[in-house]
């Protein structure tokens, strides 16, 4: 038997899907501004109950193991479901490029102190083939303290499912240390952080094993005001984190998680002082301890509303999945086909929502 791999157009897909469907992310490295971004954790759990149906032929094929490209539900993997979130996580408070804030003539104290809630409800966007249709509730606590250039933030998880409340758990979360954007000359910044993420949820603990998550990122971004185009937010985003767990093989025999690289590209477009749009493409790049590499992809287009300073609305739309299916032919080779959609009867999602900050 032999493999038939894909073609080496991911590339050009992925260029085409992060201009084509993930405008984002404009101004947003601040919990006091809402509409942020996808209300899926960011650090490899998605915050969801349901799962996107994919073949799977690593159970038959061990031959395949080594190319499975299939996400798992886990904080190690990259996520598979998803929906639209206002507030974004820590893992994504360095994609702030914007100098709007040099223009304000008011001191900034040394250390400030400041909370948001974000509050969403959230749907898949079609009924399944078993008339069901998974809902749930999503709260999102984050606390932040700044210091001088650098912020310290907590950034907290709570699901609660509609329909099934014994599901209801914390899901995976994270501590963030951040230092604000160097200027790299006129119109270039770049922004790091550390990531420390929390193993809460039970797929992430009982199921991957997983103790701990931590990883340096890297925000390059372009300074759109200063070549003129200020209602424009556009940035490169690289995560590295690397896990450890209790055991090398988890309960289903799928090796465990060793590292995850992380690729976002944010573009966003601030029509008024209080209506934004915001999108994102993320690739993620999942590797476990024996070498398997399961990549999956998240976009996102959210439409926000800022009601006032502390008050913001928004609605929003995403979709994620394995990058590739995996399937076989009639003279029994395994074939690899892209996977790449902007709407996927199972795994798009919608969510409306609500963002508080103090």
């Amino acid at each position: 038997m032999k493999t038939l791999k894909p073609k080496n157009k991911i590339l050009s897909l992925l260029l085409l899907c992060s201009l084509g469907s993930s405008i984002a992310l404009g101004q947003v490295s601040e919990p006091t501004t809402p509409l942020k971004t996808q209300k899926y954790n960011g650090y490899g759990l998605p915050n969801t109950k349901y799962k996107k149906i994919k073949v799977d032929l690593t159970k038959k094929k061990s031959a395949a193991q080594t190319t499975t490209t299939t996400a798992s539900p886990s904080i190690e993997a990259t996520p598979v479901k998803l929906v639209p979130k206002s507030s974004m996580q820590p893992d994504n408070t360095t994609i702030n490029t914007s100098t709007t804030a040099a223009t304000d003539k008011k001191p900034t104290p040394l250390v400030s102190f400041n909370f948001s809630y974000d509050f969403s409800y959230n749907a898949q966007m079609q009924e399944q083939a078993d008339h069901t249709r998974g809902e749930y509730l999503l709260h999102e606590f984050t606390p932040q303290l700044k210091i001088g250039a650098y912020t310290l933030i907590g950034d907290f998880f709570y699901y609660d499912d509609i329909k099934s409340p014994s599901a209801n758990e914390w899901f995976d979360s994270a501590l963030v240390a951040k230092r604000n954007a160097w200027d790299l000359g006129k119109y270039f910044t770049l922004g790091p952080a550390i990531i420390v993420g929390l193993p809460l949820s039970k797929a992430s603990r009982e199921d991957g094993g997983i103790k701990s998550v931590i990883g340096p990122t890297l925000t390059l971004g372009l300074n759109t005001k200063n070549i003129g185009i200020e209602q424009l937010t556009l940035n490169y985003y690289i995560r590295y984190a690397k896990y450890s767990t209790e055991f090398t093989t988890k309960p289903n025999g799928d090796p465990s998680a060793d590292y995850l690289i992380r690729q976002r590209v944010n573009i966003g477009w601030q029509f008024t002082d209080k209506f934004s749009f915001k999108g994102r493409f993320e690739y993620n790049s999942g590797y476990s301890n024996q070498g398997v590499v399961k990549n999956s992809y998240v976009h996102f287009q959210n439409f926000g509303y800022q009601i006032t300073d502390m008050i913001g609305v928004y609605i929003a739309h995403s979709t994620g999945g394995s990058v590739f299916t995996i399937s076989e032919n009639a003279a029994g080779d395994v074939l690899f086909e892209n996977d790449l959609k902007f709407y996927d009867p199972k795994a798009s999602e919608v969510a409306v929502g609500m963002n508080l900050s103090f």
